[in-house]
């Protein structure tokens, strides 16, 4: 993702009366002052106090005065005729604590705007600024990680937007943009498409910056597919409108930096072009330098060191990547920080300059843990401010049913009282058409509670489903790190150390005979060989390379290579290869099997069948173990078989299990594969 994605994705929170851009270096601050403290019309002198707040936050950023006089504000009895400027002051509160990181501040402050927001007459008002409200919170989850609650308040400003005419095509891209964005990183690519083709429906009538950042999510979207033909297409047509908008000069800089590293990774991932990339990655460069965005030049200075280092001219990699290491230090981009100090210590590695490899290696591994403790504080506080966020939603459900029942209780004291005022002589025949009415209705209430009942079971039945596939997306995704930490961060070390032991070994010939240094070397070589298995039995190099049906042959043989167990595989029909995604779930099934016969089954044979026909797999799993029962529930295997069910039912496909003591068990599952 490139470094502004996480910027140009997050909607903006604009309120119909909005503050002007305050510049210190230009601001006379007894002017400012002056204009709402000699004001005498009540919305202009709080409009310009809020202004004030605003540039004590951020400007000037003298926080505890700026709350202050924002805490004054606050208690005018004025504010309560001007809903729309006590929402303004919760916003400029809310982006404060945003920008700094304060998570329970922000999600308190646009909550209460929120809230205050119900008391705006103007229906499409109302309507707009609550959405905006919700995308604002969504973009909280977002940046945190929480990607499944972000995505519900994305949906729910997506319906103020989408229910509530005339529709403002500005605020419908930006939804839609950003439910793209959280469909995929919940790595839910189909529905990310989805809203990405909602946005190419009303391109034509977005701006040209809301284009330009539809056309960065395009990118993301294909490059994770890797659809090298639409990838190809977004970047000609951002060529296109770079050549014929009206764009202002920080714009068009903006459009041709994206569009300049585009190119680059396309020559690089896909013709294998280097010199064409690294080509493609120097324009970028030189408009990045335009633009004087540092987080742009360490990104794109990165990329040119990775791609000289991939052609072996580790002196043009060093200085590309030299200068972005010291850029990213001085401006505390961590992350880039970690990623550099190995592409250094690579560089310095394959050049020969082994303590300065050694030393950026050592750097990287302190880097790590800094980013790991500062994430875990981080989340601590975006979890007490969720929490809290919970309880007051909690607080305002209760509320609102509390003051419904109380009126309620006053309509039915108010339809007894007129009841017992009616003439005598027909209070037979109101009471008569007072129960039939009270009998529709209460087949009305218990016809609309079993409606509403069936729309929550099927919403908790939806929240399920990506749950589920939040959690094995993610279990995946952890692999995927912690394998290739394994390899490129313990390997690394590993073999540095090896390197060391030849250096000694060459400096010191004698070393040669001596049996302390021969075996300590041959501890180091068996360690650097049971990192290499642990990092390929957690994402096996061979299911990503070449595909399910080699990697579980590979598996097959090492296990048969213990001879504890004899397995036999069989194959028909898997001509061609599965989506990535169902490769990697079936591995991981087969792989849980496998595991709980050599645990538990007590067998010495098993057979694995996958059997393709159409568009309909079937893979059974077959022992000749001790079995268990099917029934009772077998706690030995119930852990591993949950897993194995997870997994199935993740893939939409039909799991029995037939298991007979002394016999043995077999597994048989059916799916529907969409290649």
């Amino acid at each position: 993702m490139s470094p502004r994605r996480l910027t140009t994705c997050l909607a903006l929170f604009f309120l119909s009366v909005q503050l002007y851009t305050l510049k210190a270096q230009t601001l006379n601050e007894d002017s400012l002052v002056n204009s709402f403290r000699t004001e005498k019309n009540d919305s202009i002198r709080i409009y310009g106090a809020l202004k004030w707040v605003n540039y004590l936050l951020n400007h000037k950023l003298a926080t505890e005065q700026g709350f202050r006089v924002l805490d004054s504000i606050k208690k005018l009895p004025a504010i309560q005729q001007y809903p729309t400027l006590q929402i303004q002051g919760y916003n400029i509160a809310g982006n404060f604590y945003k920008s700094n990181n304060n998570w329970p501040g922000a999600l308190d402050a646009f909550n209460t705007a929120f809230t205050a927001a119900g008391n705006l007459k103007d229906n499409n008002q109302r309507n707009k600024v609550k959405m905006m409200l919700l995308s604002n919170i969504g973009s909280i989850y977002t940046v945190n990680g929480d990607f499944k609650t972000a995505l519900e308040y994305r949906l729910q400003a997506l319906e103020l937007v989408e229910q509530h005419p005339p529709l403002n095509y500005t605020n419908l891209g930006t939804v839609y943009i950003n439910l793209s964005t959280d469909y995929l990183s919940l790595k839910m690519p189909d529905k990310a498409i989805e809203y990405a083709q909602k946005v190419e429906q009303i391109f034509d009538s977005l701006k040209a910056p809301l284009q330009l950042t539809a056309y960065s999510q395009f990118y993301d979207i294909y490059s994770y597919t890797r659809n090298q033909d639409s990838i190809k297409k977004t970047i000609s047509k951002l060529t296109t409108l770079l050549a014929a908008t009206n764009l202002s000069v920080a714009q068009k800089l903006d459009g041709e930096y994206m569009a300049a590293y585009m190119q680059g990774d396309y020559e690089l991932s896909y013709n294998k072009n280097i010199p064409a990339a690294i080509s493609f990655y120097t324009r970028a460069l030189e408009k990045a330098q335009q633009l004087e965005d540092n987080r742009q030049i360490v990104f794109i200075q990165s990329k040119l060191g990775n791609a000289q280092l991939q052609q072996n001219n580790t002196g043009a990699a060093i200085s590309h990547l030299l200068p972005a290491y010291t850029l990213s230090k001085a401006e505390q981009l961590t992350d880039q920080e970690l990623e550099l100090s190995k592409l250094l210590a690579n560089s310095y590695y394959k050049q020969g300059s082994h303590q300065q490899a050694a030393d950026f290696y050592a750097m990287a591994n302190i880097l790590a843990d800094s980013i790991y403790n500062k994430a875990k504080t981080n989340e601590l506080n975006f979890l007490e401010g969720k929490y809290q966020n919970q309880l007051k939603e909690k607080a305002i459900t209760e509320l609102t049913l509390t003051n419904s029942l109380n009126r309620i209780k006053i309509l039915q004291r108010n339809k007894w009282l007129i009841t017992g005022g009616a003439i005598a002589g027909v209070v037979l025949l109101l009471l008569f058409f007072l129960y039939k009415n009270s009998k529709q209705k209460q087949l009305l209430i218990q016809k609309d509670n079993e409606q509403q009942q069936q729309h929550i079971l099927f919403l908790q039945q939806q929240q399920q489903v990506v749950s589920m596939q939040s959690m094995i997306n993610g279990q995946e995704t952890e692999r995927t790190r912690i394998a290739k930490d394994l390899h490129d961060g313990l390997g690394g070390l590993f073999s540095t150390v090896k390197m060391h032991f030849s250096s000694l070994q060459h400096e010191q010939e004698a070393l040669a005979q001596n049996a302390a240094f021969i075996k300590s070397y041959e501890l180091v070589n068996t360690a650097s060989e049971e990192v290499r298995r642990i990092a390929h039995n957690m994402m096996p190099e061979v299911l990503i390379k070449i595909g399910l049906i080699p990697a579980v042959q590979e598996l097959c043989s090492s296990i048969n290579a213990g001879r504890l167990l004899h397995t036999n595989l069989q194959v028909y029909g898997m001509d061609k290869r599965l989506n990535p995604s169902t490769e990697i779930m079936l591995y991981r099934i087969v792989q849980e099997l496998l595991n709980n016969i050599i645990k538990h089954a007590h067998a010495t044979e098993a057979i694995l069948q996958f059997n393709k026909d159409g568009n309909r797999l079937s893979v059974t799993v077959e022992d000749n173990g001790r079995g268990f029962n099917t029934e009772a529930g077998d706690v030995q295997n119930g852990i591993g078989l949950e897993s194995v069910k997870s997994r199935v039912t993740y893939l939409n496909g039909q799991l029995s299990i037939d298991s007979q003591q002394e016999v043995g068990t077999t597994v048989m599952m059916d799916f529907l594969i969409n290649d």
